[in-house]
């Protein structure tokens, strides 16, 4: 049986549960190999349709609108993440040619 959300105690008990995921992804980007990642992607793929639909486009899509649009994300971009500016910009681009301008795909 899984066990109820609750917030991370690594980084307190005072967190949203938006604010509490990102920790603990950023935790896991920082230590994992390509193992923990590939796990991941897997076990999403697994999750019900409508999960991955919410997490593609309120997570995946959202991220690379954010970053392709916020002036503020750009003025600290440095050699660490220039790829991810240029990559989010290239996409975004893509997502307006098509429709996807806000990031939310539709939920059936």
């Amino acid at each position: 049986m899984q066990e109820a959300f609750a917030p991370s105690s690594i980084y307190g008990d005072n967190l949203t549960a938006g604010q509490d995921l990102a920790h603990r992804m950023s935790h896991m980007i920082n230590g994992c190999g390509r193992g923990d990642s590939s796990d991941f992607i897997e076990q999403m793929a697994t999750e019900h349709k409508t999960l991955q639909q919410k997490f593609t486009g309120d997570i995946v899509l959202a991220w690379i609108v954010k970053v392709a649009t916020d002036k503020n994300y750009a003025r600290f971009v440095d050699d660490r993440n220039q790829a991810t500016l240029n990559v989010c910009r290239m996409l975004y681009k893509c997502m307006l040619e098509n429709g996807y301008e806000s990031g939310h795909l539709p939920l059936i």
